[in-house]
């Protein structure tokens, strides 16, 4: 077991990110995928990443890719 400091300085070493922006950028490249398939609304892709709050999951998209969620190229 590692306390969290170790697990912080350990991610970081390794992928130069904390671990909540690990975390934050794995689910919006599978959000990304799910948009692209044009399969799911916004809010699906929202909820099967993970995110409860569908502003919250457009503005950290918008922050992630440069545009909102719904502009993706299908």
């Amino acid at each position: 077991s590692m306390i969290r400091s170790q697990i912080f300085r350990k991610m970081k070493a390794l992928t130069d990110e904390s671990p909540s922006d690990f975390i934050r950028n794995y689910r919006m490249q599978g959000a990304k995928a799910l948009l692209q398939t044009g399969s799911f609304s916004v809010k699906e892709v929202a909820w099967k990443v993970g995110f409860k709050d569908i502003p919250h999951f457009s503005r950290t998209y918008q922050e992630t890719f440069g545009h909102p969620p719904s502009g993706v190229n299908k």
